[in-house]
């Protein structure tokens, strides 16, 4: 995916419910599925496949920092809670081959990957096709759309 920016498509396809700022527990990369703590600070999802807050990491373009750019350990994190619909990129997990229209679910580290078994929660849905599977594969960015 060559966009620089988290969020995809035109305004109408970047819908979201919020944007906001909250603190890392953490380092965390742009694309990073969130959820918050008992403190009030965000964190990677933690439950592989469990329910979600529908949050995601965005680029810091408040502070002239893209997609590669990680948040530090108790930095604002800027945030999106995409809407149903909404395209966007999320983190898949190094080892993963999905195709278009595949199921995302929770790592369970904050990076999707494609569904197995009978998860709680189907994260997105992938939006492009992407195999991870070779050798040295590493996480990667996707296109995916909010379910």
């Amino acid at each position: 995916m060559a966009a620089n920016k988290i969020l995809l498509g035109t305004d109408e396809e970047r819908a979201i419910h919020a944007e906001y700022l909250n603190t890392a527990d953490s380092t965390i990369l742009p694309g990073t599925w969130l959820e918050r703590t008992s403190t009030g600070a965000v964190r990677k999802h933690a439950v592989a496949g469990g329910y979600s807050q529908h949050m995601v990491a965005k680029e810091d373009y408040l502070q002239g920092k893209n997609k590669t750019d990680a948040y530090a350990v108790s930095t604002l994190v800027l945030i999106a809670m995409p809407m149903p619909g909404t395209r966007f990129q999320a983190i898949l997990l190094a080892g993963e081959n999905v195709g278009i229209g595949d199921q995302l679910i929770s790592d369970g580290a904050g990076r999707m990957k494609a569904e197995t078994g009978t998860p709680e929660e189907i994260a997105c849905w992938a939006e492009e096709a992407l195999d991870l599977s070779a050798s040295g594969a590493v996480d990667t960015l996707i296109a995916v759309r909010c379910g």
